[in-house]
C-alpha cells in the first residue's frame, strides 16, 4: 500500500503525480484561496484526517483533469462558492461524483444552485458544520457501497464450460471460502497493522485506533470494529468491493476472525422459520438491469451485508432519494430459512454503534437467488426480492477439483496455490509458504506441499 503525503504537498497534483487511494471514498477541495495561512492551514488539516488521500486545488483546470480520470471511487468535492458554478457545469454529471459540499462565507449567494445540481448534499460556512456533513454523508455511502457477482446458472452446463464470469465468479468464491479456513497466525495480525501504520503515517487519529487495536483487540471484539468507522472497516470494505486480493491477503487476520465470530453468532438466531430481512441501496443502472437480467439466477456480494430486520431502517438510507435514468433506487427484500445452518448470518445489534437498527449481517460469500426485480410505483423504487441458499458449495468444490485437484490438500496449501497459480501474485503466494515453513514444526503434513509449491 502507497505511502501518503503530508497535506503540504497534495496540491495542484496532475493525475499521473497522485498515488493510489485505498479507500473508497475520495475526498477533494477547490478554492483559489488554499494557502499556507493558518485558517487555510487548520482546514486542509481536518479534512486530512476525515481522508487520508484528500487532494487540494488552487487550480479548476487542474482539478477537472483530474477528477475526469477517477472511475472506481467516489469522489466528494469541496468547493468555494466562487467556483461551484463552473466546477460543477463541467463534472457534476459524471458517475464518480456523488456529493457536492459548498463550503463559503454567505449561504444565501449558492442557495440557487442546489436546484440546478442535485449532489450538492449542503453549503457550509463554517469549518465543524462542513465536517460534520461531510462524516455523516461517508457514513452512509460506505454503509451502501457493494457490489455483486453474478452466476448464470443456467448457462453453465458443466465445470468445464464455464464463461470467463462464471469462472471469476467461482474463483473468488473458493478463494473467500479457503481464506475462512486458514489456521490463525500472529503474523498476519503483525503484517495487517504494519501496513495500516504506513498508510496512515501522518493521521493522528487512525494511527491512535491502530496502536488500541493492537493492545487490546480480541476476537469477541471483531464485529464492534468493524461496525466501527476506523481503519479496518475503510480499507477492509474497499479491498473486499474491488476484489484485490492482495490486499484481502493482507487483511486476513480480520477476515478469519469477524467470519469466525459470526459463525459463533450464528447459533443464538432463535427465529425457527423463514426471516425477512431488508436492504435500501442507491445503484446505476447498469447494476439494476444486470439483477433484472440475472432473475432466477444466483448471485453473491463480494463483502459482508448488512441488513435490517426492520423495513422502516432501510428505507431510512433511501430516504428523499429520487429514481433518476442514472441512479435507481432499491430495496432488497431477503429469505432466510433460519433452518438452514449452512448460510452464516448474525444478529449485530449489540455490537453496533447504531443501536436499535436490528442488523443482521451476513458473512463473506452468501450466495442469494433473485426471485423477482419490480417497480413500485407508489414508492417510486424498485424492489428485489432475493432467498439466502447454500446451492453453489457443490458446484464449487465440483469445478475446483477438476482445475486445481483439492483432493487431501489443507486450506494453507490451497490459499498459497490459488495466490500463485490462479491470481498470478507470485511474491505474496512464495511469502505466504514462507511464512507457514517459519511457524508449522518441521514433521507437520504440509512441510512437503509447501517445497513442493515453492
Amino acid at each position: 500500500m502507497t505511502r501518503v503525503v503530508p497535506f503540504e504537498n497534495r496540491r495542484n497534483l496532475r493525475p499521473d503525480q497522485i498515488d493510489e487511494n485505498i479507500e473508497d471514498i475520495n475526498l477533494i477541495w477547490l478554492d483559489q484561496n488554499i494557502d499556507d495561512s493558518p485558517t487555510s492551514k487548520l482546514t486542509q488539516s481536518i479534512l486530512c484526517e476525515l481522508n487520508e488521500c484528500v487532494r487540494f486545488y488552487t487550480d479548476i483546470h487542474l482539478c477537472i483533469d483530474y477528477v475526469k480520470t477517477i472511475i472506481d471511487e467516489k469522489v466528494f468535492l469541496v468547493t468555494s462558492g466562487s467556483l461551484a458554478k463552473d466546477i460543477l457545469s463541467e463534472i457534476h454529471s459524471l458517475s464518480a461524483i456523488v456529493s457536492v459540499f459548498i463550503f463559503c462565507s454567505n449561504r444565501q449567494r449558492y442557495v440557487s444552485l442546489c436546484e440546478q445540481y442535485s449532489k450538492i448534499q449542503a453549503i457550509c460556512i463554517d469549518q465543524q458544520s462542513l465536517v460534520d456533513v461531510i462524516k455523516k454523508s461517508a457514513n452512509a455511502i460506505l454503509r451502501q457501497t457493494m457490489t455483486f457477482m453474478m452466476f448464470d446458472e443456467k448457462k453453465q452446463k458443466t465445470a468445464r464450460t464455464l464463461s470467463k464470469r462464471a469462472t471469476s465468479f467461482l474463483w473468488y468464491q473458493m478463494f473467500i471460502d479457503v481464506l475462512k479456513k486458514l489456521p490463525q497466525m500472529d503474523q498476519a495480525k503483525i503484517d495487517m497493522l504494519k501496513t495500516c501504520e504506513d498508510y496512515y503515517c501522518f493521521n493522528k487519529q487512525q494511527l491512535s485506533k491502530i496502536e488500541q487495536f493492537r493492545t487490546s483487540y480480541t476476537i469477541n471484539e471483531v464485529i464492534r470494529w468493524f461496525t466501527l468507522d476506523s481503519f479496518v472497516y475503510r480499507l477492509l470494505n474497499r479491498a473486499l468491493r474491488t476484489e484485490n486480493i492482495s490486499h484481502l491477503y493482507l487483511f486476513r487476520f480480520f477476515i478469519i476472525d469477524l467470519c469466525k465470530q459470526l459463525e459463533h453468532e450464528r447459533t443464538c438466531i432463535r427465529d425457527r422459520d423463514i426471516l425477512h430481512l431488508y436492504r435500501g441501496q442507491i445503484m446505476s443502472s447498469s447494476e439494476l438491469n444486470d439483477l433484472k437480467d440475472n432473475i432466477g439466477n444466483l448471485i453473491s456480494t463480494n463483502s459482508f451485508l448488512s441488513t435490517s430486520r426492520r423495513l422502516d431502517v432501510a428505507m431510512q438510507f433511501i430516504l428523499g432519494a429520487t429514481d433518476t435514468d442514472e441512479l435507481k433506487v432499491i430495496l432488497f427484500e431477503i429469505e432466510v430459512d433460519c433452518q438452514n445452518t449452512k448460510i452464516t448470518f448474525a444478529d449485530i445489534d449489540k455490537y453496533s454503534q447504531l443501536q436499535g437498527e436490528e442488523e443482521v449481517l451476513f458473512s463473506l460469500g452468501t450466495v442469494f437467488c433473485i426471485k423477482a426485480v419490480e417497480f413500485v410505483s407508489t414508492l417510486n423504487l424498485w424492489k428485489v426480492k432475493m432467498t439466502a441458499t447454500d446451492e453453489l458449495s457443490n458446484k464449487i468444490k465440483d469445478a475446483f477439483n477438476l482445475t486445481i485437484g483439492t483432493e487431501n490438500r489443507s486450506p494453507s496449501i490451497l490459499f498459497g496455490n490459488l495466490l500463485i497459480n490462479e491470481y498470478g501474485l507470485f511474491d505474496i503466494g512464495e511469502k505466504f509458504f514462507q511464512m507457514l515453513l517459519k511457524n508449522l514444526s518441521p514433521n507437520h503434513d504440509d512441510i512437503f506441499d509447501i517445497y513442493t509449491s515453492l
